[in-house]
């Protein structure tokens, strides 16, 4: 589990995210690298189940947030696995547009996922 310290570090990080992500229009960034860590999620569009693919082990990553398109919170946990990929099950959410929200230590990523019916 996060601290609630922890918590209120991340929900503030998450609405930084947030506000930035109206400036992007890359389905993935890097805030804080110079070099961009290359992440990919597939399907996308998707039905129901998704893969996020990462170059660096996800167990860096301090918190994963999936979020729907007006930044409510739907899932947020962290991995504790060197996996280089993620499975998500999404079938029992409704088709619309969410963002997974990668956060590192001192950067971020966001990859954008369509569900469809």
């Amino acid at each position: 589990m996060i601290s609630n310290l922890a918590k209120l570090s991340v929900l503030r990080r998450l609405n930084l995210i947030i506000l930035l992500s109206s400036l992007f229009c890359l389905s993935a960034y890097s805030q804080g690298h110079e070099d961009r860590i290359e992440m990919k999620a597939y399907p996308n569009p998707t039905q129901g189940n998704f893969t996020i693919k990462s170059e660096i082990p996800l167990d860096q990553l301090e918190t994963i947030l999936i979020t729907d398109i007006n930044g409510r919170v739907i899932h947020g946990f962290t991995v504790e696995s060197s996996l280089h990929t993620l499975e998500f099950d999404f079938h029992n959410h409704p088709a619309g547009e969410y963002f997974v929200h990668l956060l590192f230590k001192n950067s971020s990523e966001r990859l954008r996922i369509q569900k469809t019916d």
